[in-house]
């Protein structure tokens, strides 16, 4: 695999895609989708990026303001990048932007709410021969799903501003047809603090815009039936 200053070269199915946005955004970003193409124009570091008008750096309400949460593919691995990261984009979009918005201060990039999710799962299974093997079996799908960039349903990841909820994790284990019911999902929020990680609610960290999930420590307990 080719390599430029760390990051994959350009495929021509990324070129055209690259050339398709810059004939729908004309160079100037207005709507939110205009603030994203630019965005992934400046910096093909990212890895997902979504635009809020009228939110603040801290996801709050403010009138005018347009914010830039960015996800780049070392966050995990380095947290500084993201100001190099940052830096590439307020550069590229200052001069294609409202100047307004710059003059006021009113233009942020930053990075999602990573919020790490732990889960505990309760199975019952139809044989003794199945037990070990489906411990890893549901801990690996629960993995699969929670992962950021390859997660979902739809292993395409998700998107900035959703978190996981106890319904979905039960319907993607439904159709393991060794499951005969699952007992119990648990799921616990943990969020980068003062103090370091602490455990948050996970319907209040749910209600801020800029969240994106981890996945953290998977307990799976099988019992037979």
């Amino acid at each position: 695999m080719d390599l430029w200053g760390g990051l994959d070269v350009e495929t021509p199915e990324e070129a055209m895609k690259r050339f398709s946005a810059r004939l729908r955004h004309w160079d100037r970003a207005v709507t939110a989708r205009d603030y994203e193409q630019l965005a992934a124009e400046a910096s093909r570091a990212l890895r997902k990026v979504r635009c809020f008008g009228g939110k603040n750096d801290k996801g709050e309400r403010e009138p005018g303001a347009v914010t830039l949460v960015v996800y780049p593919q070392k966050h995990l691995r380095d947290k500084s990048f993201f100001c190099s990261v940052r830096e590439e984009i307020l550069q590229y979009l200052g001069p294609r932007m409202d100047q307004g918005i710059l003059e006021r201060g009113q233009f942020y990039v930053v990075e999602p709410k990573m919020v790490e999710i732990q889960v505990k799962a309760e199975v019952t299974v139809s044989g003794f021969q199945n037990i070990f093997q489906m411990r890893r079996r549901v801990g690996e799908r629960i993995r699969a799903f929670l992962d950021p960039m390859k997660g979902h349903f739809d292993g395409e990841g998700w998107e900035i501003g959703q978190l996981p909820d106890m319904i979905q994790i039960q319907n993607i284990l439904k159709d393991i047809p060794e499951i005969v019911w699952i007992s119990k999902i648990y799921l616990l929020a943990f969020v980068n603090g003062p103090r370091g990680k602490q455990e948050a609610d996970l319907e209040q960290v749910r209600r801020h815009p800029y969240v994106l999930p981890v996945c953290g420590d998977v307990d799976v307990a099988v019992t037979v039936h």
